[in-house]
C-alpha cells in the first residue's frame, strides 16, 4: 500500500469517528454545562478539518510530474500540514479565550448528568485510540508520515478527554469545579497548541529541504560496499510528499569504460531503492578517481 493510498483510508475512517465523538463530547459538554467538554468537542471537529486537509493534500499530491513540475506534486503534502499546524495554533487560542470569558462570567457544571457525561468521555476516548492505532498501522504499511502524524493526533485526543475526568470527579463531590474547569480547558488549549507547532515546524523544515542524515548515512554506507565505488559523496535527499529523490557523486576507476561505469552506477542506483522505501529517483554523478585514491 503506497503512502497516498493509505492516507485517503485514514481520512476515511478518521472523519466518521471524529463527527461521531464531536457530536456525544459536544451534546454531553452542553449538557452538564462544561467548558472543558464543549473545548474537547471542538478539538475533535478540529481533527475533522485536519482531516479534510489530508485527504485534499493527499489527492492534489497524487498527481503525475509534468511540464510545471518535474518532480511531481509532493510538496503539496508539506503544505496542506503546514496549514493543519495554523488551524490547530488558531483553535488552541480560541479555546483559551473562551474558557478565560466563561471563567470571568461565571456558570456551573450541572451534576445530575456527570455520570452521562463520564459514559461518553470514557467511551470517546476508546474509539480515538482504536482510531490512533488504526492510523499507526497504516503508517508501519505504507510510510506515510501524514498517517502518523494524524494517528498522534488522535491520540492526543483521547488523552485530552481524560483530561476534564478530574471535572467530574469533583462536581460528584459535591467540590465547585469552575476553577478546574478552566485549568482543564487550558491543559487542553496548551496540547492543542504544541501540537500545531510541532506540524508546522515539521512541514517548514520539509518544504526548505532540510537534510534527511538518517537516509543520507544509509546510503552513504549501502554505496561504499559497492565493489569498484571508490568513494562516495555529497548525497543528498529531496522529499517529496513520502517520496524521495537522491543524488551523489561516486568515484570511479578512470580506465573503467562508459558501459562498465554505467552499469555500476545501475547497481548503485539499485543498492540506494532497497535502503531507502519510496524512491523515485536516483541520480548518480560519476567522477575519475583522483591520483591519491588509485
Amino acid at each position: 500500500m503506497g503512502p497516498r493510498e493509505a492516507e485517503r483510508n485514514e481520512a476515511v475512517a478518521a472523519f466518521a469517528v471524529n463527527t461521531l465523538v464531536w457530536l456525544l463530547r459536544l451534546a454531553a459538554g452542553v449538557y452538564i454545562n462544561s467548558m472543558a467538554l464543549i473545548a474537547d468537542s471542538w478539538h475533535s471537529m478540529s481533527d475533522n478539518i485536519t482531516t479534510l486537509i489530508v485527504l485534499i493534500s493527499s489527492k492534489a499530491a497524487s498527481k503525475p510530474p509534468d511540464h510545471s513540475h518535474p518532480y511531481g506534486h509532493g510538496k503539496v503534502v508539506d503544505v496542506g500540514s503546514l496549514l493543519m499546524g495554523v488551524v490547530l495554533l488558531g483553535m488552541s487560542v480560541y479555546l483559551i479565550y473562551e474558557g478565560i470569558s466563561r471563567y470571568l462570567i461565571g456558570y456551573s457544571i450541572i451534576s445530575e448528568y456527570v455520570p452521562l457525561a463520564i459514559v461518553v468521555v470514557v467511551a470517546t476516548c476508546i474509539l480515538k485510540e482504536v482510531l490512533a492505532r488504526y492510523a499507526l498501522h497504516l503508517h508501519r504499511v505504507s510510510g506515510s508520515l501524514l498517517c502518523k502524524a494524524d494517528a498522534w493526533h488522535h491520540r492526543v485526543d483521547a488523552l485530552t478527554g481524560i483530561a476534564v475526568m478530574p471535572v467530574f470527579v469533583f462536581s460528584m463531590l459535591g467540590v465547585s469545579s469552575i476553577l478546574i474547569d478552566l485549568v482543564a480547558t487550558a491543559v487542553i488549549a496548551v496540547l492543542i497548541m504544541r501540537e500545531g507547532f510541532e506540524i508546522s515546524r515539521e512541514a517548514v523544515l520539509s518544504l526548505i529541504d532540510t537534510a534527511r542524515h538518517d537516509i543520507t548515512d544509509r546510503v552513504t554506507q549501502v554505496t561504499a560496499k559497492i565493489k569498484d565505488v571508490v568513494e562516495v559523496h555529497d548525497v543528498r535527499v529531496r522529499n517529496y510528499g513520502g517520496y524521495y529523490y537522491i543524488e551523489m557523486k561516486i568515484h570511479l576507476d578512470p580506465a573503467k569504460t562508459i558501459e562498465e561505469a554505467h552499469k555500476i552506477a545501475e547497481k548503485v542506483e539499485n543498492e540506494a531503492r532497497k535502503a531507502v522505501p519510496r524512491v523515485i529517483e536516483v541520480i548518480t554523478h560519476i567522477e575519475p578517481t583522483t591520483p591519491h585514491e588509485r
